[in-house]
């Protein structure tokens, strides 16, 4: 099966020639105004698209669009169900755009308690908002943070996936806050390791340094190296 990896080529290279969004070429597309080879699916799938949302747009108001896209009594989607609910609940005017934002951010960052007494493991993402007065970021390896550039995505994207991840490391690097009442007076520790089994660099995509009896020599993350001449020199472990 190829996807239509033919016709998607085309119409990215479309949208990277002329500047132009991917939805606007396949707009054009739909409406005879440019042809491209290899496009016909997907130009039918767009159509098909695009009359579902049509459809979506002219139901009445949210709720009907949750009763929607959600049916009451459907086990698979009860609990996306009750989080649109509970969100259209407490804020009945709440426009489509603030919805959309609010369904996101409650279901891919959850509440998370901000004071707790024992040692929270999370990920970047879900960092945000957060604070104590020790962080510590693992796994600061070129090729992790951040991943290697995916060959398949246009110059474009992956300049956005860079930017999106050097974002998330400043999360990261500022979530130490002081507790100098307590006599802590913040700690922001950063860590990569220097070398791993050849093997497992290979399955995480990361492109060792050199190699050497089935060991691969790491890199730092240039985040890191971004820091500048200010910040502390390491300490090796």
């Amino acid at each position: 099966m190829t996807w239509n990896a033919a016709g998607f080529r085309r119409v990215r290279e479309r949208s990277e020639a002329t500047g132009q969004t991917p939805w606007v070429v396949l707009e054009q597309l739909r409406d005879g105004a440019i042809v491209l080879p290899h496009t016909g699916s997907i130009v039918q799938a767009f159509r098909e698209l695009f009359a579902e949302l049509a459809a979506l747009e002219a139901l009445p108001d949210l709720v009907s669009l949750v009763d929607h896209l959600f049916a009451a009594g459907q086990d698979s989607t009860r609990a996306i169900r009750q989080v649109c609910l509970d969100i259209l609940a407490s804020d009945p005017a709440i426009s489509q755009a603030e919805f959309v934002t609010e369904v996101v951010s409650t279901v891919t960052m959850p509440e998370v308690p901000t004071s707790v007494d024992h040692a929270r493991v999370m990920s970047l993402h879900k960092s945000k908002g957060l604070s104590a007065p020790i962080t510590i970021i693992s796994g600061c390896v070129e090729g992790l943070l951040p991943h290697r550039a995916d060959p398949e995505k246009s110059p474009i994207e992956q300049a956005a996936n860079l930017e999106e991840e050097r974002r998330l490391f400043y999360v990261g690097i500022t979530r130490v806050k002081a507790d100098l009442a307590n006599g802590k007076p913040g700690t922001l520790v950063i860590t990569y390791a220097r070398e791993m089994p050849f093997a497992d660099a290979v399955q995480a995509r990361i492109q060792p340094a050199q190699r050497a009896y089935g060991i691969a020599a790491l890199l730092p993350s240039r985040f890191i190296r971004e820091l500048g001449p200010t910040a502390p020199a390491p300490i090796a472990g």
